[in-house]
């Protein structure tokens, strides 16, 4: 495995990522109009897709870690469905594909890829798009800081060079996640690695309370 030069402080960027994810999601359920919650929210997914392949690059059991996720994505899609309202698979299922996709890409396991493509594209995975140029771009680019920011940087671009739209606007501030991949950190923050997996169902249900008690 080439050299990882990026930051590898997992449990702070995934803190980022769950802290930036919540704010989006209160801001998808109660502040439609507000767009600053949208924004800050874009930092998550890239983080979760960064934190995937340091996961996988460290797993002793991918199936293991693999289903862990299909677990949790399973237990909070109907909480999921309800507070959104959307018929859609939750973002597990899309890190579970992410996995999957890093592992292609590692074992060169070619034949998997048209599945990564259909299956989530025809299941309507969030991100599903996304996350097919993400992955390559962490996996070729962990030595090289400077090049992964670049490419990063003008993907995102690529969603507001056709004109200005809402959607690729807020999108285009994902590029918020990028100092904290790049930038080496050493806080010493303990936490659980379950706390992660479960994090996720436990505050769609707090959401959806809430929604239902307003």
């Amino acid at each position: 495995m080439k050299e990882l030069k990026l930051n590898t402080n997992t449990n702070f960027i995934k803190l980022i990522a769950i802290i930036t994810m919540t704010i989006d999601h209160i801001g998808a359920v109660f502040y439609p109009n507000i767009i600053l919650f949208r924004i800050i929210g874009r930092i998550a997914f890239p983080l979760f897709v960064y934190s995937m392949m340091i996961g996988y690059f460290n797993t002793h059991n991918l199936k293991k870690y693999i289903l862990r996720l299909f677990i949790i994505g399973a237990i909070s899609q109907i909480p999921y469905s309800l507070l959104f309202e959307s018929n859609t698979p939750n973002i597990m299922f899309t890190l579970i594909a992410v996995l999957i996709y890093y592992y292609t890409l590692d074992k060169k396991k070619w034949w998997i890829m048209p599945f990564l493509v259909v299956i989530p594209f025809c299941l309507h995975f969030e991100y599903d798009t996304i996350y097919l140029f993400l992955v390559p771009i962490f996996y070729y680019c962990r030595s090289n800081c400077l090049l992964m920011s670049i490419l990063m940087t003008l993907f995102y671009l690529n969603f507001i060079s056709n004109g200005v739209t809402v959607f690729g606007f807020v999108i285009f501030y994902s590029i918020l996640s990028i100092p904290f991949i790049i930038i080496k950190t050493n806080f010493n923050i303990k936490i659980n690695k379950y706390l992660f997996y479960f994090y996720y169902p436990f505050h769609i249900i707090v959401l959806l309370i809430i929604k239902n008690l307003i």
